[in-house]
């Protein structure tokens, strides 16, 4: 009897151990080996700096999100190919060293909660830029909503996203028809931060001198694309781009094509 219930014990023991081991397994991130070559550009462009936390992003090209602690405290965030290329550089601010452009182009009620300047060095397949392109992007509280604002250093704004969770209500405008009902539902309005770096690298590099109106991401027949509505000198221009950043599709909106078809 008594060695029942010892061994009752001991189960009740292991299981105990496992369940605790399982849920630490749940909660420890898993650990990302960076390539020599991501390595290497760390070290030489970032020497004193300490690696915090590491992710890799699959969608598309293999890139490593490094987040990096600086000698003097500061976090940076960089973005790399696999090759070594450094792809995206995004660090805090504090907001009352925004530019008087930046900060003239800003609603005038709106309240600075964070800002960051992003740092655009390359696109793919990797191409590095001739010339790097900067945003500086703005966490701001307007009539009590998070908005999300990427400004140039001339005060031209990019984007102005509003991080809203509740964007499903929305769908109650398409009643009637089934197919639509079917289609929204694999579209997704996404930020620029959301989509993958290839995609979002292409995004900024078709926008140049324009602003970015809006982002989709649709899924079809388990194909998953990026679109991008664009606004360049008056002109909307619709993107299509893969996961890869390679641009699929480009079109131009056009009121005068009926006219020009009769």
């Amino acid at each position: 009897m008594r060695r029942n219930n010892w061994k009752r014990i001991g189960v009740a023991v292991l299981a105990g151990v496992l369940a605790v081991a399982l849920t630490y397994a749940a909660k420890t991130p898993k650990k990302v080996s960076l390539p020599a070559a991501v390595q290497k550009t760390l070290a030489e462009q970032y020497p004193a700096a300490a690696i915090k936390e590491v992710e890799e992003e699959k969608a598309g090209p293999i890139v490593y999100e490094v987040e990096l602690t600086q000698a003097d405290g500061s976090v940076l965030e960089v973005t790399v190919a696999a090759d070594g290329t450094i792809i995206e550089v995004e660090h805090e601010i504090k907001p009352d060293t925004l530019p008087n452009a930046v900060l003239a182009a800003l609603p005038q009620n709106a309240v600075i909660k964070e800002a960051q300047i992003q740092t655009i060095r390359a696109v793919f397949q990797p191409v590095v830029l001739a010339q790097s392109q900067m945003l500086y992007e703005v966490e701001v509280m307007l009539d009590g909503k998070e908005v999300e604002i990427e400004v140039t250093p001339e005060g031209k704004v990019i984007q102005k996203q509003i991080e809203n969770d509740d964007d499903d209500g929305d769908d109650g405008d398409d009643e009637g028809d089934d197919d639509d009902e079917d289609e929204e539902e694999d579209e997704e309005e996404v930020t620029l931060d959301q989509v993958p770096a290839a995609v979002k690298a292409a995004i900024l590099a078709e926008a140049q001198g324009g602003t970015i109106k809006e982002i989709e991401r649709e899924t079809e027949d388990g194909q998953t694309t990026y679109e991008a509505e664009i606004v360049i000198n008056g002109k909307e221009i619709e993107i299509e781009i893969a996961p890869d950043g390679k641009v699929l599709e480009r079109e131009a909106d056009d009121d005068n094509d009926d006219d020009d078809d009769d």
